[in-house]
């Protein structure tokens, strides 16, 4: 038995002086009770989350935007820090045919151990700490082109500096556990190209992410530190294109996950292979008056690639799949 009983308020309000200066305030609650055959329930019997924010956003000059948020959290059994974030947003140039905004933010971090965390049979940690640090990132957006051909590029790199870092290890059984200090820091990649081939028309969209993830410090002593951690791939990335005409699309993706280390250790570390995955597949639209069906027809793993997520588990070879989506408009 597995269910989670969630109560849940919110209210927000919002003033603006005017189109240049807006401000924002508000609150959310939760009341969460869960019931699962695994937690223990003198450990845990409901828990309370109460969220409070102040947001304000600024726009002094016509290229510049910048918002900074302000928000404290409280937490049954838990005493969380002042979580403020500050974001900004500059227009380089914005022309007919291309524009190039940057981007920038710095914000506080904290996460509190969820419930599987803390309360999964004996492997989860009543005792955990709760994630606290910080994360800064910049980024860009190209845009070019026009109506039958036009390409989107958004590059982003990030640096989180995360203290008490919650790691799920394999020893005798899985259990969690607080990293002293975790560093993670890469770059993103996201393109995104439109363009039409007479009748039809064509998407193509890139994604790849570079993440060094580390240890830099440790509770335990003797524990390896200054290695990517275990089942985080240093590279991940994936394709997606599709080309459709009227009420059909036809679609191919692929996914690529870099090798994952499975064990810390001085030499000759183990680890799962890396591994890419194509689908594809083909859907149709049909509108019946004010509401909409779609079918779709996929095949997955075409290659019948063997690999694994997780040491040991086996994963689905070539498979197929048939769904039907249908959305219902009332008026």
């Amino acid at each position: 038995k597995i269910i989670t009983d969630r109560v849940i308020l919110e209210a927000s309000s919002k003033y603006s002086v005017n189109k240049k200066m807006e401000a924002k305030m508000g609150a959310k609650y939760k009341y969460i009770k869960p019931d699962v055959y695994s937690y223990l329930i003198e450990n845990i019997e409901f828990e309370q989350h109460l969220d409070v924010y102040l947001s304000y956003f600024y726009q002094p000059i016509k290229e510049l935007k910048a918002t900074v948020n302000l928000r404290q959290m409280f937490v049954s059994n838990y005493k969380a820090p002042f979580t403020p974030s500050l974001g900004a947003e500059y227009t380089v140039f914005d022309q007919k045919n291309k524009d190039l905004t940057l981007t920038t933010s710095i914000a506080k971090s904290y996460r509190i151990p969820t419930f599987n965390d803390r309360f999964w049979g004996t492997q989860g940690k009543p005792d955990l700490k709760p994630e606290n640090g910080f994360i800064i990132d910049a980024g860009s957006k190209y845009y070019f082109g026009d109506k039958s051909l036009n390409t989107c590029i958004k590059l982003n790199v990030f640096y989180m500096n995360i203290d008490d870092w919650i790691e799920w290890r394999l020893f005798s059984v899985w259990e969690a556990s607080n990293v002293q200090q975790v560093i993670s820091k890469g770059i993103e990649l996201n393109t995104n190209t439109n363009f039409d081939i007479g009748k039809f028309s064509s998407n193509i969209i890139l994604n790849y992410s570079l993440n060094s993830a580390q240890k830099i410090d440790s509770k335990e002593t003797g524990e390896l530190i200054n290695q990517q951690l275990i089942y985080t791939p240093l590279n991940i990335g994936n394709i997606i294109y599709s080309v459709s005409r009227k009420n059909i699309s036809v679609f191919a993706n692929g996914l690529l996950t870099g090798k994952r280390y499975v064990e810390y250790a001085l030499n000759n570390r183990e680890s799962l292979p890396a591994y890419f995955l194509t689908n594809c597949g083909i859907s149709y639209t049909k509108n019946i008056k004010n509401h909409r069906a779609k079918l779709t027809i996929s095949g997955n793993n075409l290659f019948n690639v063997d690999y694994q997520n997780e040491q040991f588990y086996a994963m689905p070879g070539r498979n197929y799949q048939i769904s039907i989506q249908i959305t219902l408009h009332h008026i």
